[in-house]
């Protein structure tokens, strides 16, 4: 059985998704910038899933698999575009993560000095298993967010020497430094 689309509406449906796709990632990036308030709302009120499937793979795996399966093009050229969006967020913000990172050592060391990570004498907020803008003085660093279960431990920080970077998982694996712009340990 051969199958055709001589109208090109796959085509059509599916460049407009790309588009759509890779447009969006950038969309997300900038609303996140302008609107940092509600950008961390979505993050806290989105923790259990991302926690669950950190790096996505599922939801992605579940997207792409869906959109193949309702042979929707638009979906599957929005899923691409968005990967391809992605990509080149990454490989932009490896770049300028380096200068973040040179202007964050900078700025760190005040601002994990000032009120904001002062609360509770330095040992921040918990609210269950989240705690939120503790100090770290064996490292002279400081925790933005920690999440952690019977099954389940994260948290993203900051130290001089890794800059910003996160831990996921108990033991020897927790112990590993994963850089957020290109830090390897």
């Amino acid at each position: 059985i051969m199958r055709t689309d001589e109208s090109g509406s796959f085509w059509k449906e599916f460049g407009k998704g790309l588009v759509d796709g890779f447009v969006g990632t950038f969309t997300n990036i900038v609303d996140a910038l302008t609107h940092p308030l509600q950008a961390t709302k979505s993050v806290i009120k989105s923790a259990p899933l991302n926690i669950a499937d950190p790096t996505g793979i599922w939801r992605n795996a579940y997207s792409l698999g869906a959109s193949i399966r309702d042979k929707d093009a638009y979906s599957f050229g929005n899923f691409t575009g968005g990967k391809v969006g992605e990509v080149t967020a990454l490989i932009t913000t490896v770049g300028v993560g380096k200068g973040v990172n040179s202007l964050a050592n900078k700025a760190m060391p005040k601002v994990l000095k000032c009120k904001i990570f002062s609360i509770n004498e330095g040992n921040g907020i918990k609210v269950r298993n989240l705690e939120f803008l503790y100090r770290e003085p064996n490292v002279n660093g400081g925790t933005f967010i920690s999440y952690k279960s019977p099954t389940m431990k994260w948290r993203g920080s900051w130290d001089p020497v890794h800059t910003f970077h996160y831990h996921n998982g108990f033991g020897a694996v927790g112990r590993i430094h994963r850089g957020l712009f290109g830090y390897k340990e």
